[in-house]
């Protein structure tokens, strides 16, 4: 996991995205972006990445935070 932090508009999404083009043949079950601008509080990160991952419990509900 890397998390890029900075003011807005200095590149952070460009450079985590490029960085994850050039080593995805490295993760064969792949690299995935969770964009985090959305979340307001810390707990909210845990459902961020629930959400891109696509992860359900075991009874189908999403895992709470």
């Amino acid at each position: 996991m890397v998390t890029l932090t900075g003011p807005g508009g200095i590149g952070k999404t460009r450079l985590g995205v490029e960085v994850a083009w050039r080593v995805a043949k490295q993760f064969p079950d792949g690299v995935y972006f969770v964009p985090l601008a959305a979340v307001r509080r810390a707990d909210g990160i845990v459902g961020a990445i629930v959400q891109v991952l696509g992860l359900r419990d075991r009874d189908d509900q999403a895992p709470d935070a």
